[in-house]
């Protein structure tokens, strides 16, 4: 599911959303062709492999793959994204580690939380949901846009768990303080699109929304398939979705001081998003670029990599560059 149509400042994914004028007419076309097109799509069945994790009273779907020994590797998404996101790098990391990819509280399989969708929420879920499976730290955490704010935070706060850190295409807590703020409009008219799916689904015109949001190119078709099933199966994904991202544009998480000399690569991004006009873009870009060099800065041991043939998502643009990265960081020595 995607928060935003080019944005690159927002945690997203590359899919387009609806857009609100459209939303009544989609309304009333559906309910005048009857019940068949506003059948909601089964909810997919738990993945061989995969389980589901108690972390304080509901539950987070967790798929861990490979070897055993060594730092284990956890991938966290980014806002919108499911853990699918991870198809291209994570069978490969599996190769030479231990890889675990999870869903954040609402998304796919994971259970909606009753709790508020912010940064150190989410980071004590990721706390309970590494104790509750048995993964002993240090770790080493790869964090995709909002997934970057979620493995710096973790870092910061539990330093002895966590042996290196790869940031992709991170976002920043202080982001949308500091980008034009047509950007920030946007935003906001986004998350206006997605409250409007997300009361859609719950009408029970997944089958509409369905329509409207494109498969994702980038993924095997047959996990695209599956992500796209997850994203309208129930209004739980969305509600997250919209959360986290309230959560953010807020700007009330401070920002992480110093990481120390914790082994770090930070991907950034080589191509612009498309969608703005050409001095927003430039702008927006330069201020992204500022914000990731800051990101890189936490560590004494930070390195950037610009990913040249990578928009926002560059896990599913160069997987090659994010694998090996987790094998560069996984191998230093604190």
């Amino acid at each position: 599911m995607s928060t935003l149509t080019a944005r690159p400042t927002a945690p997203r994914t590359s899919r387009p959303w609806i857009k609100r004028s459209l939303l009544g007419l989609l309304v009333v076309s559906a309910l005048a062709v009857g019940g068949a097109l506003a059948l909601a799509p089964a909810a997919p069945a738990l993945p061989k492999g995969a389980t589901l994790v108690d972390v304080g009273g509901y539950k987070l779907d967790l798929l861990c793959q490979g070897k055993t020994s060594g730092p284990t590797v956890i991938l966290e998404s980014g806002n919108g994204e499911t853990r699918l996101t991870w198809a291209r790098v994570q069978p490969k990391v599996a190769r030479f580690a231990r890889v675990c990819a999870y869903d954040r509280a609402g998304y796919a399989w994971s259970e909606a939380s009753p709790k508020p969708r912010t940064v150190s929420v989410m980071v004590d879920e990721l706390h309970a949901l590494l104790e509750g499976a048995g993964i002993e730290g240090p770790v080493v955490l790869v964090g995709h846009s909002l997934g970057g704010v979620l493995a710096r935070q973790y870092a910061a706060r539990y330093p002895a768990q966590v042996s290196g850190v790869v940031l992709v295409d991170s976002a920043h807590e202080a982001q949308f303080q500091r980008l034009p703020e047509s950007v920030r409009a946007a935003t906001v008219s986004g998350l206006g699109q997605l409250e409007q799916a997300e009361q859609m689904i719950r009408l029970g015109l997944s089958a509409v929304v369905a329509k409207m949001v494109p498969l994702e190119p980038r993924l095997p078709a047959a996990i695209a398939e599956l992500d796209h099933t997850l994203m309208v199966s129930g209004p739980e994904q969305v509600k997250a979705t919209r959360g986290e991202l309230e959560e953010l544009m807020k700007g009330t998480t401070p920002p992480v001081a110093s990481l120390g000399a914790l082994p770090m690569v930070v991907i950034s991004r080589g191509m612009a998003q498309p969608g703005m006009d050409t001095d927003t873009s430039a702008q927006t870009e330069r201020v992204w670029a500022d914000l990731q060099l800051e990101l890189t800065a936490l560590s004494s041991r930070g390195r950037r990599v610009v990913a040249l043939k990578s928009g926002h998502s560059v896990q599913l643009d160069q997987p090659e560059l994010v694998i090996d990265a987790i094998r560069e960081v996984r191998a230093a020595k604190r």
